[in-house]
């Protein structure tokens, strides 16, 4: 949801709070890591995709 709505938003920072808040998340910190490890999951997908 952060990624489709970034554009919406001056930077991921905002776009993390603005989502944290439409989805009821207290904590941006928590909705940010999870947001991280989805581009962690998806640099390694690329990283596969490109070796295979």
């Amino acid at each position: 949801m952060v990624a489709e709505l970034r554009s919406d938003y001056p930077n991921e920072s905002a776009a993390i709070k603005g989502v944290a808040e439409k989805l009821g998340i207290g904590s941006t910190e928590t909705l940010h890591k999870w947001v991280w490890q989805d581009q962690v999951d998806s640099a390694r997908i690329h990283r596969l995709e490109a070796c295979g």
